[in-house]
């Protein structure tokens, strides 16, 4: 079972969702309209994201994932070397 979570630009505005094992979790999509398709920023539990993952450590307790959209990409969020998500082949 994966325990990493590999964000993209949501579909909806917000979400709020307590899936198996994990508490009250939201997810929100601040300015998300059909012309606002990509990432800007993100914030987990009010501190910067600066990668395009997460564990499920991060989450386990509940939380609030809140991303900035807007018209462009974002090239610079979640693109340094050091963002990239663990290897699923490797020890985590």
């Amino acid at each position: 079972m994966s325990t990493t979570s590999v964000q993209r630009g949501p579909q909806v505005t917000d979400i709020e969702d307590s899936p198996a094992g994990i508490n009250n979790f939201v997810i929100v999509a601040a300015n998300n309209s059909e012309k606002n398709l990509y990432i800007q920023s993100a914030t987990l539990n009010g501190k910067p994201l600066s990668k395009p993952w997460f564990s499920h450590a991060d989450i386990q307790n509940g939380g609030k994932l809140v991303f900035q959209m807007g018209p462009a990409p974002n090239k610079n969020w979640g693109s340094s070397p050091d963002a990239a998500p663990p290897s699923m082949s490797g020890s985590m």
